[in-house]
């Protein structure tokens, strides 16, 4: 795996610890917190490798982060929403 794909991976890790303070410490209704959660855990921009491409840089590598960010948001929303409800 590229270090590009990598590094834009890590920021779940930010995404993570943003739902779960949002879900146990913010003094929302629970379908707001819920929400967040949701929110917080989103793959990246769908819109990300066309804008790249436009931009002359490297295509390939904004389409492979996409594609895991989907599948990894995937897992996380799933698994938060199996927690949550």
């Amino acid at each position: 795996m590229d270090i590009a794909v990598a590094l834009v991976l890590s920021w779940y890790i930010i995404g993570i610890a943003l739902a779960l303070a949002a879900y146990f410490i913010l003094p929302l209704p629970l379908e707001y917190r819920q929400a967040l959660v949701i929110v917080f855990l989103a793959p990246v921009a769908s819109a990300n490798p066309p804008f790249t491409a436009q931009m002359g840089s490297d295509f390939g590598l904004a389409s492979a982060i996409n594609s895991v960010s989907i599948i990894a948001s995937i897992v996380l929303i799933t698994t938060a929403l199996v927690i949550m409800l």
